[in-house]
């Protein structure tokens, strides 16, 4: 009865194997070895309520699989907690900041692992035009301040009529621009799977 979508046998970065099992929206299973740890899916009912139902539990697997890979940092987490009173009430304050934590960087991993490649595209693009218009600028900035570079002798080639030397000067800045260009080209294909040249 139970809708089953991605079994899976996992393995973290440190080495620990575990076994996730998304079965309804209702009820998730990590298991580390002996340990199971069955438990409800706070985060789809609330960061991702209105994704369709196939989105919520492969993101939900990301999620426990996030679990798994940010197992150190709160292990971490839990050494270093310390409440400042041996209360019983405020070692549950501490365990529930702990959970918060702990569930942030699962959180943390799947955006990491889905957003952010997504988000990469405009910052590859702007970065390339950034660094034509630094190339492009050459001329003034060197000329300005007397550095010597390829933009001061772009200037002193056109004011010397040293036509060769202008033209080989152009010619190199013409073919970095270009290999800047077709590398951030290859780079929209690496960072956006959906980006295919043919």
């Amino acid at each position: 009865m139970s809708d089953i979508t991605v079994p899976g046998k996992v393995r973290a970065w440190y080495g620990l194997s575990g076994e996730i099992l998304v079965e309804n929206e209702l009820w998730h299973l990590v298991r580390l070895g002996p340990i199971s740890l069955p438990h409800p899916p706070l985060i789809n009912l609330f960061l991702r309520a209105g994704l369709p139902k196939e989105n919520r539990l492969r993101l939900s697997f990301e999620h426990e699989y996030g679990h798994l890979q940010t197992l150190p940092l709160a292990l971490l987490h839990l050494a270093l907690l310390r409440p400042r009173r041996a209360s019983l009430g405020s070692w549950l304050a501490a365990l529930i900041a702990h959970q918060a934590v702990w569930e942030l960087a699962a959180e943390g991993w799947v955006v990491a692992k889905h957003a952010l490649r997504n988000a990469m595209v405009p910052i590859v693009s702007i970065a390339a035009l950034t660094v034509n218009r630094i190339i492009g600028a050459t001329v003034v900035v060197e000329s300005i301040f007397a550095l010597p570079g390829l933009g001061r002798m772009n200037l002193e080639s056109v004011l010397n009529r040293d036509f060769p030397t202008l033209q080989g000067a152009v010619l190199l800045m013409a073919i970095i621009v270009v290999a800047i260009n077709l590398v951030s080209d290859l780079v929209y294909g690496w960072v956006d799977p959906r980006i295919r040249y043919s």
